[in-house]
């Protein structure tokens, strides 16, 4: 079986876009978000011209400023749960190890 490329991945099969639980912390991942994150700047550059109403533009400046610091307190967010997740599983790890092998 050694043409059998089956497995070689190193990741349990998962490819590069996923972290050890395939959750997309991986090179693709990073790279979709980069793109998304272009996208984005391309999106709000086009924004920024205005409507022509000040209102409206104050109102809307203030509800992006808004979302964006949400969407940064989420993303931080997510990364404390993903700390929290590994070491949880970490401790776990720790935990099974020093416990005693019983051979029956």
């Amino acid at each position: 079986m050694c043409g059998d490329n089956q497995g070689t991945q190193g990741n349990g099969g998962k490819g590069q876009s996923g972290g050890k639980y395939g959750y997309g912390y991986g090179r693709r991942a990073k790279e979709r978000r980069e793109a998304q994150q272009k996208k984005q700047a391309a999106a709000d550059s086009a924004s920024r011209a205005g409507s022509g109403s000040s209102a409206f533009d104050e109102y809307r400046a203030e509800a992006m400023r808004r979302l964006d610091r949400e969407q940064k307190e989420f993303a931080a967010f997510m990364e404390r749960q993903r700390q929290s997740r590994e070491r949880a599983d970490f401790d776990r790890f720790m935990a099974e190890r020093k416990s005693p092998i019983i051979d029956i």
